[in-house]
């Protein structure tokens, strides 16, 4: 199964979900992001949509969702499409509950931190004996010495 596919699966939602009116959203914010109301594993979530070609630091992100938490009662999830490692590491620090579609997806309130890419098990080199080293030099010196 993809990713893609998980993902439907286990979230039902809602795109381009409006803000309540209700309840009034920054302008930066309602120009910077799209919403979508999203449920996962019985947890009602506000997908906060970063469509934006330009990143911004994690600390802006945690004050957006900040002003967001405010003014809704779901939990609040970041969303972009790409993410700097070194800003992935930064959200995480901060604890911002984030998804990078088809890379990530942390999600510290249900405890969640899964990976699409995974570190590489290290195969050894093969290595010669330092005695081997020396018969393998003497070899080739020995054959450079006759030309």
């Amino acid at each position: 199964m993809n990713s893609s596919a998980t993902f439907t699966t286990l979230w039902r939602f809602r795109e381009n979900h409006a803000l309540e009116r209700s309840r009034p959203t920054a302008p930066v914010l309602r120009e910077r992001y799209r919403f979508a109301k999203a449920e996962l594993l019985g947890l009602r979530a506000l997908l906060v949509i970063d469509a934006n070609p330009e990143e911004q630091s994690p600390a802006t992100v945690r004050k957006h969702l900040d002003m967001l938490q405010s003014k809704q009662p779901a939990e609040l999830i970041y969303v972009r499409a790409r993410v700097t490692a070194y800003n992935r590491k930064r959200l995480i620090e901060q604890k911002v509950p984030f998804i990078v579609p088809g890379n990530q997806m942390y999600l510290p309130m249900l405890a969640i931190d899964l990976r699409e890419h995974f570190r590489r098990i290290r195969e050894e080199a093969p290595t010669f004996s330092p005695s081997t080293q020396v018969v393998v030099l003497h070899a080739m010196l020995r054959d450079a010495v006759k030309c």
